[in-house]
């Protein structure tokens, strides 16, 4: 009788690229990943784990990571949850949470997904593998906003279009009265980022008094964390208006 072989899982292993290998592990250990392995001849390289997930960097002499395309999707079971952590450790380390620039962290979706760009420039894409439950009394006027946010996201985040993304969201949000507080409040703070970066402080201070009146109101019994995250977002929202940032 044959003796059963264990049974080998297989997996894929993202190898990413990155003009330095320290600022890479130093970003990832922030995060809670440990580093598993780094070398610096006769190649830079490195190897982080976080759970189940593992990213391997290697140098590549000349990569400017602001025209970086280089991407891959993390498969989570809990975005919130994860998000929160990831933006807790970074507004421990940095004073507030990087929305702009890189490295920096993405806004947290309806859907549990969202983004980290590190210093290489790399799109780390968390996708939570299922998503949360949706109320019943969910109705067309709140996915059309949620299907706003989505596309201003895209148009920020990805393609880089900040005055086309502050289009969607104003027009949405005249014409969308009705959306549940999670779906508006998601909406609003994607907002007022996109006015900060646009340099356009009063717009942003505008939409912060819009902010801080949701947030009085009482979470659903699901959206505790969400809820949390969206005080922090607001938090920082205020202190960077009080500096007068404009990322």
């Amino acid at each position: 009788m044959l003796q059963e072989r264990a049974t080998f899982l297989e997996r894929t292993v993202p190898l990413l690229p990155c003009p330095a290998i320290l600022p890479m592990t130093e970003f990832y250990t922030l995060l809670g990943f440990e580093v598993t392995y780094q070398q610096r001849a006769p190649n830079g390289y490195a190897c982080v784990r976080r759970g189940g997930i593992d990213l391997h960097f290697f140098v590549l002499k000349g990569l400017e990571p602001a025209q970086s395309y280089t991407s891959c999707l993390v498969i989570i079971e809990d975005g919130t949850a994860m998000h929160g952590v990831f933006a807790a450790a970074l507004r421990g380390a940095y004073g507030r949470v990087p929305v702009q620039g890189i490295p920096r962290l993405g806004r947290l979706r309806a859907n549990g997904a969202f983004n980290v760009i590190d210093p290489g420039g790399n799109w780390i894409r968390f996708v939570q593998h299922t998503e949360p439950a949706t109320s019943d009394s969910s109705d067309v006027d709140s996915s059309d906003l949620q299907r706003a946010t989505e596309l201003a996201e895209t148009l920020s985040e990805s393609k880089g279009d900040l005055v086309a993304a502050a289009k969607v969201l104003d027009k949405a949000l005249r014409q969308v009265d009705s959306a549940p507080a999670a779906h508006r409040l998601q909406a609003v703070l994607l907002r007022a980022d996109l006015a900060l970066a646009l340099q356009d402080v009063p717009k942003a201070t505008e939409l912060l008094a819009e902010i801080e009146g949701l947030l009085q109101q009482a979470p659903a019994a699901d959206e505790h964390a969400l809820w949390a995250e969206f005080l922090s977002r607001a938090a920082d929202l205020a202190e960077r208006i009080e500096d007068g940032e404009a990322p």
